[in-house]
């Protein structure tokens, strides 16, 4: 999970992303993470745990300033066990928005939803498309759940043409 999430933010623009080896050698150590990003010369820190229950996989991750000691971002996304990669790629793009830095992948121009209620019905949207799987597909609930949550974006704010970029 470390490697895949260092791997997707170092592609980020304008973010600088310290290696697993730097990372890893101060886990498990009773450092805070105000000295922790003294000694790695940082100002945020990712956190965060997988747990598997069942087929349920779950992903929680905070990012951290670690001047002020303060959570400033915090999710949880769900999936299927067979949706890990998928998982993961959705905490990368949401880190990145988080850390409010335009991703690579991302077409020039396109920095940031305006409207953040549109954004958040985007991010729903895409996560249950991503982590649904092509064959759940071939069920109309799940092509309704993703339809609604798309349409709730644009009628949120349908003057923002991000709504209809997927990464």
């Amino acid at each position: 999970m470390t490697d895949e999430l260092i791997t997707d933010l170092s592609r980020v623009k304008g973010l600088r992303v310290i290696s697993r080896a730097s990372a890893m050698r101060l886990k498990g150590t009773d450092k805070t993470p105000a000295d922790i990003a003294r000694l790695l010369n940082v100002r945020y820190l990712l956190d965060g745990t997988v747990r598997r229950v069942g087929d349920t996989l779950q992903l929680t991750a905070q990012l951290v300033d670690s001047e002020t000691d303060a959570t400033i971002w915090a999710d949880k996304l769900r999936g299927p066990g067979t949706a890990l990669f998928d998982l993961q790629s959705a905490l990368g793009v949401a880190v990145s928005d988080a850390l409010a830095v335009r991703s690579a992948a991302r077409p020039a121009g396109v920095d940031r939803v305006t409207d953040p209620g549109a954004y958040e019905c985007y991010l729903r949207a895409a996560i249950h498309h991503l982590t649904a799987g092509v064959e759940a597909f071939s069920q109309p609930s799940n092509v309704l759940i993703v339809a609604r949550e798309y349409l709730a974006a644009l009628e949120a704010d349908p003057s923002d043409p991000d709504l209809l970029l997927m990464d």
